[in-house]
């Protein structure tokens, strides 16, 4: 082995392994006399390593010749020194570290009774057995990943996790005096543990605010395994899905035959407060197309807000305009600001329909067709663009155009104005054979 092999196997030992005990019986082994001998490895290891700077390494009976003889056989006792340097770092680490937890974890119920979710966007779900230790856990979102990063959770006491989440999301200000809203679910099928969980929860949470000086507002919402999976479906807390899925069919929709309109509705509601759509002071503005709902916006009853309106794409024959409320006509690029709505609101999509005339191209053996909208012609100048002729007949010229205006037949010159065009139209082309002088 190289010098510096074991110099950073020791260094590693000593850095990794908190072996107090072991070093302190090589110092007693080793004391009286410190002898610096180049060459080998061991003893220079020792001297560097950062556990003791500068460890001695000596024998009341040993001289120095003696010393340096045992050092020459530096790779029989080199090996076999670190050998037993590892071997002793792995029976303690083992022994303390490994085992008990070993054994600690396999004693542990990990069949879930309860599962217990906490709410104030950071989310935070957490399965537990029947003696309060998580089992499993769910960190809802980014900030409650971030809020709870590098805090052991799972096989931990249901209380203390709590009060640590708390600690800190009052800390982070995620709860304050100006929002002290939680929500929280038990769901289990016993009701005894469902009671003392919540108690006992309520607790933990409290006792972790009021450290600063907060008085948390707590409330309790049910779910169901429906939820929970809508809840999946849609990456948000089962108890946001509990109260979105509440409006949603207070606002009359069928979940089983609207299932994109919920998704809309989703979309809308996920960012609104929880204690708005807990306390039911919230408001949904819906933007209906025909018997599609498009798009849904949620408000807060009674506070000024800002509502920009959707725009939709224009389809064949009809342009989007804007958005009807009542008797008025919103254009779509209008912003409502500083308007308190204190009701839910329908706004249906109004279209503008347009022709789209059809343009028949008659080139003697074959034929073409171009299509041109109303609103293309409307107040449109100049000259239609005709592309060119795949299969233009062979030594002829184009002169102009056959074409029935009014029910009468007309000719015009090659190139076709557009204010002639009003309707479905055909043109017949005329040609003029080419002179070619040789």
């Amino acid at each position: 082995m190289k010098k510096q092999e074991i110099k950073n196997l020791i260094a590693d030992e000593a850095e990794n392994v908190i072996v107090p005990d072991m070093w302190a019986s090589i110092q007693d082994g080793l004391k009286n006399k410190t002898v610096e001998i180049e060459g080998c490895a061991i003893i220079d290891a020792f001297n560097e390593c950062p556990q003791d700077n500068g460890m001695s390494f000596a024998n009341d009976n040993a001289s120095e010749n003696s010393i340096k003889k045992q050092c020459n056989r530096k790779k029989i006792f080199g090996f076999a020194f670190s050998g037993a340097a590892l071997v002793v770092a792995f029976i303690f680490v083992f022994s303390f570290v490994i085992l008990p937890f070993i054994n600690s974890t396999e004693s542990i119920d990990t069949t879930v009774a309860a599962i217990v979710s906490i709410d104030i966007n950071p989310s935070l779900e957490l399965s537990i057995n029947s003696n309060d230790i998580i089992v499993d856990y769910n960190l809802i979102c980014d900030d409650a990943k971030g809020l709870m990063r590098n805090q052991t959770i799972l096989y931990q006491q249901l209380s203390t996790v709590l009060e640590i989440f708390a600690q800190r999301a009052t800390a982070y200000n995620f709860l304050s005096v100006d929002n002290p809203f939680v929500l929280l679910s038990v769901d289990t099928q016993n009701s005894e543990l469902k009671t003392r969980i919540e108690e006992s929860s309520s607790n933990s949470l409290s006792r972790a605010a009021q450290n600063f000086g907060l008085n948390l507002d707590l409330n309790f919402v049910e779910v169901n395994d429906e939820i929970r999976e809508l809840a999946n479906t849609f990456e948000m807390s089962v108890a946001r899905m509990s109260l979105i899925l509440d409006a949603f069919n207070e606002a009359n929709y069928r979940i089983a035959d609207s299932e994109l309109n919920l998704a809309d509705f989703v979309n809308g509601a996920q960012n609104t407060p929880l204690s708005a759509l807990y306390r039911n002071t919230v408001n949904f503005v819906h933007f209906v197309d025909g018997v599609n709902v498009v798009a849904i916006t949620s408000v807060v009853s009674g506070e000024t807000g800002t509502i920009s309106l959707p725009k939709l794409e224009n389809r064949r024959g009809e342009i989007f305009v804007g958005w009807r409320l009542g008797d008025l006509i919103l254009p779509y690029v209008l912003v409502i600001e500083g308007y308190a709505i204190t009701e839910n609101l329908v706004l249906t999509a109004v279209w503008q329909k347009y022709q789209i005339f059809t343009l028949t191209f008659i080139v003697l053996t074959y034929q073409f067709t171009l299509e041109i909208s109303e609103l293309e012609l409307t107040n449109a100048t100049g000259y239609l663009e005709v592309p060119p002729f795949d299969k233009p007949p062979t030594n002829m010229v184009l002169i102009g155009w056959n074409v029935i205006i009014d029910g009468t037949l007309v000719r015009i010159g090659e190139n076709i104005p557009l204010s002639i065009i009003d309707s479905d139209m055909s043109f017949m082309a005329l040609w003029s054979a080419q002179v070619i002088v040789r």
